[in-house]
């Protein structure tokens, strides 16, 4: 009842405390962090755009997000759901911990729901650039926000992030 008006207020705080190095372009870059909504209605194709990632020499982590971790037993990447975090946003999973622990070049926000645990996690990670979907409610948390125009949605975000240099 609580959880989700304080998860709001430390994504808000904990963004400002953030600070992200200089730009990197996609060709210097290394480190790809993904965060996934796996409670979309939509269900997100994941293995091509990895691939994509992959086949460009990127060390790239996953992590999906959902509400119940019961609906994907033999997921291959790690899935955190909202008991993972604690009312006032400490982490209780070791996977997840490691994640945010991480130094990205590029975090991958893939959700278009406007989910207050994606958004506490996307504060919470530490990457020079934030690309993810446009949303109707709040875009300051990525630096760039594109609108999903069809069900190639994860082409595009690969597309735009390739030209950024």
């Amino acid at each position: 009842m609580f959880k989700k008006p304080i998860l709001r207020l430390l994504t808000n705080l904990r963004f400002r405390k953030k600070k992200t190095g200089g730009p990197v372009g996609y060709a210097e870059a290394k480190t790809f962090g993904v965060l996934v909504n796996l409670n979309q209605k939509e269900p997100v194709r994941l293995a091509d755009f990895l691939l994509s990632l992959q086949h460009d020499h990127k060390d790239t982590h996953v992590i999906g997000i959902c509400h119940d971790k019961k609906k994907f037993p033999k997921s291959t990447h790690p899935i955190v759901g909202r008991k993972d975090i604690s009312t006032f946003g400490s982490i209780k999973a070791a996977s997840l911990q490691s994640f945010l622990d991480r130094k990205f070049d590029f975090l991958l926000v893939l959700d278009q729901e406007d989910d207050c645990v994606v958004r506490f996690l996307t504060a919470s990670c530490e990457a020079n650039y934030r690309v993810g979907f446009f949303s109707s409610h709040d875009n300051s948390l990525l630096d760039m926000a594109l609108i999903p125009k069809n069900e190639h949605e994860l082409d595009d975000i690969l597309k735009y992030t390739k030209r950024i240099k």
